[in-house]
Order: structure tokens, then C-alpha cells, then sequence
């Protein structure tokens, strides 16, 4: 997220990852990209339409079965679990030293580097869904003014627990040289082990929410050329949804031919990976968010097509003019993603000046706490003195002034500013604004039907 000097705007973080693949569940690729389409729903908890063994079957689809799995996960359990294929310990005779567990050990030395670590946890309600947010927690990269800096991802986490949601705050730690694109499959798979291993408790009705990409999303126009599409057969906006495993079935096609250049061949098996991912998520039924991307709306994120894409909508409901907008998001309802910061003081006797200060997100009710002003009584308080009109609004502008700052040099007369309009409000000056930020209004719109979902676990 770039931050100007009167607003803040959404950056998307480039990374790479040169770490081997981790071993996957046992999907048969091609026979899912060979699938017939399907037409999406609206659901928390769709398979996006990618075919996954042991889901096939009507009745296991209502039991929530889980894909089968290649080889069983490694665990540092006493005891053997059922269908596992390590061997149970054999029985000690007589006269052996004892052994406080014969099973082999985990070879720690070699085991791959976490793609995430948990670095936060708020809520423990069983009842409520718990949001499992994939971003940036340690740096505190964005100014919210009055000297207050927070980290990228605890925005929305904070947005999230404030509406009542468990939230899990999990740093994407991408291994290797951070000079190329990041595959997504790694922290998406890392979420899934992480489940297997114990370590989070996810299920139907929770959400993992990704609101990172790449340094670019690729244009429709240039996204054809890498698919080597004929004219009559071109992905557009409007028809990217219905087109969906077919592009996926080309993408496949160009991560195994010996013809394109590795850099062609590593980015379709990125693609595939990384739908794939999200589809093994989405069929233990955790929805799966991402921002779509703030490359306007004639780019798009091929690695999140199985996600539940988000654009940024206006009040009128039309899309913000930087945010991505095609018929794989418009399956989903957009939601706002620029909130103008406010000012907020509060009385703390506790306080020299008898007053707490805090940032407010838009009227979401989330307030982030300034510390280090100065606590005189006599210095003058800080106020809201800018105007923020959202439906006119575009990413980047400098919101004008509320009050005057100077006066008429021939008159003596104060300059005023005109009286706010409808659609105006005082804000403080700086605006967080971008695709990443959409999941706030979504989450807390979809929360009645994901707290049903949850419920409904058996």
C-alpha cells in the first residue's frame, strides 16, 4: 500500500518463492480441467468447480468428506493413525533397553521452511466463524496520520474481531530470492497442513482471506497473447467466468509443453497450483477471499479465479475506477473498499490532557489508538477539517479543505469553504483505499450465512 500525502492506497506486494513444491493430496489435474463447466454459485463453501477425488459422489458431498490424500500427514503422535502407512512400533523383548516411542522420528533437519506463521489469535467462540487472514502483520507499513503507523493485514483483521469474527493473523513468510512472483499455492497449501497438523481449527463456514498478489495483474489483452488464443476464441470480462476451465485446461497444457520457455511454463503451473489450492480449501468448505486487484478493470488474477473475488464498489454500486471488475466478481456482491479516516477523541482521565485520541476507519466503529502526542492542555486538539465525498471519489486524489486556513489579504474577510453536501463527510485528510480492504463490508454482510454454515457441522 502506497501511502501519498493525503491518502492511502492499496499496493500489491511482489515476492517469490524458489522453495521445491510440497507434496499435494492426490488430485488428478487434467481430469478436473477436463471436467464439463459448470455454472458458479453464490455459496461460502463452493468447489468452484474443480474436480476433487472423493467428492464425486452425491453422499460424500453432504458428509463433508475430505479428498483423499497421496501419503498420510506427518504427525508426532504416539500411536499410528487409522489408514496411515507407517508401521506400528514392533513389540520390545525381553531384555531391551526401553523406548519412549519407537516410531520414527521426523526428520527436522529437512523438513521445508513454513510458508505462514501464525503471529496472532482473538476470539475462541465455537460458534462464531473464524477469519484466517494471509498478509503482512510485522511491518507496520501504513500512516494513518498523527504519527500512527499499523501493519497492512491488521486493518482488516481488526475490521473482522470488531464484527464479532474469531480472526488468526498468519505473516506470509515466502522462502528463496524475493526478485519474481510468488506462488500462492505455498501459504494456501501451508493453511491446509497447518489444519491437518492441529495447528489451526478450520472448517465449514470459516473464511481464509488473501488480500496479497503479485507486482501486476496481467491485462486481458496480454493474458490472450500468453495463451496463444485465436480471435474468435479471446477471454474477455464479460465472458472470464464461463470461460474458466477452459482457460485453466490451456494453462495446464502450456506448464507441460517442452515448446514454451521455462518463465511460460513456471507461471501456468503457478496458475494451476495455486486454483488448485484454493479449490482443496474451498472443498473442506472454507471460503476462500481475495481482492481482485487495483489494476483497473480490464486486468484480472488468473492465479484466484476458484476464489471468491472481491472489487470495490461504489455507493451507487458501480465499480471504483481502480478496482478490477468481470463476471467472475460480479458473481459475488462488491462491497466498499475506501474508508476516509477520522479523528476521534475520547475522555480518558487518565491522560494529562484528560482526552484519548484514536484513528476511526470510515464508521465501521474500529478505532486505532495514537500514542506519543503531545499532552498539554493548551495545545490545540486535532480535528477533521477535509471533505470526503465517496461516490466521487478516485484513488489518489487530495481531499479539499473544510475550514480556511488563511484570510483575504484585500478583505480581511476569512475564505469559507462551502457547507458539506449530501455524500460529504469531515474526514481526516488521509483515505485507505483499494481491493484489499473490501473483505470489511463483505465479511460483515455475509456473517449471518456463514454462521449458519458453521452450525450446520456434524
Amino acid at each position: 500500500m502506497a501511502v501519498g500525502n493525503d491518502n492511502i492506497n492499496d499496493k500489491i506486494k511482489e515476492s517469490h518463492d524458489a522453495r521445491p513444491d510440497r507434496t499435494l493430496p492426490n488430485v488428478d489435474r487434467l481430469a478436473l480441467l477436463q471436467e464439463k463447466p459448470k455454472p458458479l454459485q453464490k455459496s461460502t463453501a463452493n468447489l468452484h468447480d474443480f474436480h476433487i477425488d472423493g467428492l464425486d459422489d452425491p453422499e460424500a458431498k453432504a458428509r463433508g468428506a475430505k479428498p483423499k490424500e497421496a501419503s498420510p500427514k506427518s504427525r508426532q503422535d504416539t500411536d499410528t493413525p487409522e489408514g496411515s502407512n507407517d508401521k506400528p512400533a514392533p513389540k520390545a523383548k525381553p531384555g531391551d533397553p526401553p523406548v519412549e516411542n519407537a516410531r520414527p522420528k521426523p526428520d527436522h533437519a529437512a523438513a521445508q521452511p513454513s510458508e505462514t506463521e501464525i503471529v496472532g489469535r482473538t476470539g475462541n467462540n465455537p460458534k462464531e466463524p473464524t477469519v484466517a487472514f494471509i498478509d503482512e502483520f510485522q511491518r507496520k507499513s501504513e500512516d494513518l496520520g498523527l504519527g500512527l503507523k499499523v501493519a497492512h493485514g491488521e486493518i482488516s483483521r481488526a475490521a473482522a474481531e470488531h464484527n464479532g469474527f474469531n480472526t488468526v493473523a498468519l505473516e506470509n513468510t515466502p522462502h528463496g530470492n524475493l526478485l519474481g512472483p510468488q506462488d500462492f499455492s505455498k501459504p494456501l497449501n501451508d493453511v491446509a497442513k497447518k489444519i491437518d497438523d492441529g495447528l489451526l481449527k478450520l472448517g465449514k463456514g470459516d473464511v481464509v482471506n488473501i488480500s496479497l498478489g503479485n507486482d501486476k495483474d496481467p491485462s486481458f489483452t496480454d493474458f490472450n497473447k500468453f495463451l496463444g488464443l485465436p480471435a474468435d476464441k479471446l477471454v474477455t470480462a464479460d465472458n472470464l467466468a464461463d470461460r474458466k476451465l477452459d482457460i485453466l485446461r490451456r494453462v495446464k497444457d502450456i506448464s507441460n509443453d517442452p515448446s514454451r520457455n521455462a518463465d511460460d511454463r513456471a507461471k501456468a503451473k503457478r496458475i494451476v497450483d495455486t486454483n488448485q489450492a484454493i479449490a482443496n480449501l474451498e472443498a473442506r468448505g472454507i471460503q476462500v477471499l481475495h481482492a481482485a486487484g487495483n489494476d483497473r478493470s480490464d486486468h484480472f488474477s488468473p492465479d484466484f479465479m476458484n476464489a471468491t473475488e472481491l472489487s470495490s464498489v461504489k455507493p451507487s454500486g458501480t465499480p471504483d475506477d481502480f478496482s478490477a471488475s468481470n463476471s467472475i466478481t460480479r458473481l459475488n456482491k462488491g462491497a466498499n473498499g475506501v474508508f476516509p479516516l477520522h479523528i476521534r477523541q475520547d475522555i480518558d482521565l487518565s491522560s494529562a490532557n484528560g482526552k484519548k485520541i484514536s484513528i476511526e476507519l470510515g464508521d465501521t466503529g474500529v478505532k486505532f489508538p495514537v500514542t506519543g502526542l503531545a499532552s498539554s492542555n493548551n495545545e490545540k486538539s486535532p480535528e477533521d477539517n477535509r471533505v470526503f465525498d465517496r461516490e466521487n471519489y478516485k484513488r489518489g486524489q487530495v481531499l479539499g479543505e473544510l475550514r480556511p486556513d488563511h484570510v483575504d489579504a484585500s478583505t480581511y474577510v476569512s475564505r469559507l469553504a462551502q457547507p458539506l453536501r449530501p455524500g460529504q463527510v469531515a474526514a481526516e485528510g488521509q483515505v485507505i483505499g483499494g481491493t484489499s480492504f473490501v473483505n470489511i463490508d463483505f465479511l460483515k454482510a455475509e456473517k449471518a450465512e456463514l454462521e449458519a454454515l458453521k452450525a450446520s457441522r456434524k
